[in-house]
């Protein structure tokens, strides 16, 4: 039962499910609609990976089994912190955004940050956040893989 930070997910493994070779865990991943429309949506969904699979994994806490278990069913333990993420998570983001572009307040770092937050852990301190560091760069990266969606689109339009 542990939380793990990932720069691009956050993830709980709520049963202690993982072995030696796989993390298996619910990801509650935030995702885009396209690559040109950075409209975002929070989607949780179980997944199997190879440990090999995540550039950096850290252990921030256990989510006590208590508090599992005061639901009686884990899956609705899930449910229950997927309703609470998009409340006190997901929508005060996208209001500080005004809107649920992508962007350096609302992206799957900030969500990760405060999802950790909301659970009674500490974010690690040695994991830079883009949004924190070099705001206008997320806004360059934004721009410049937008632009160059819109222009692999209009390509494909004009070769039709």
């Amino acid at each position: 039962m542990k939380i793990i930070s990932l720069l691009s997910r956050f993830l709980s493994n709520f049963l202690g499910s993982s072995n030696s070779q796989q993390f298996i865990a619910t990801h509650f991943d935030l995702h885009v609609t396209s690559p040109t429309d950075y409209t975002t949506y929070l989607k949780p969904a179980l997944k199997r990976k190879p440990w090999s699979h995540y550039h950096s994994i850290k252990t921030v806490g256990k989510i006590p089994l208590h508090e599992i278990t005061n639901l009686k069913l884990p899956h609705v333990f899930a449910v229950d912190l997927e309703s609470r993420l998009l409340r006190l998570v997901y929508i005060p983001l996208f209001n500080a955004n005004n809107g649920p572009h992508w962007s350096p307040i609302l992206n799957c770092q900030t969500i990760t940050r405060l999802a950790i937050q909301l659970l009674g852990f500490t974010f690690p301190e040695d994991i830079p956040l883009i949004a924190d560091v070099v705001p206008t760069m997320f806004d360059f990266y934004l721009n410049a893989t937008l632009t160059t969606a819109q222009m692999h689109q209009h390509t494909n339009e004009l070769s039709c």
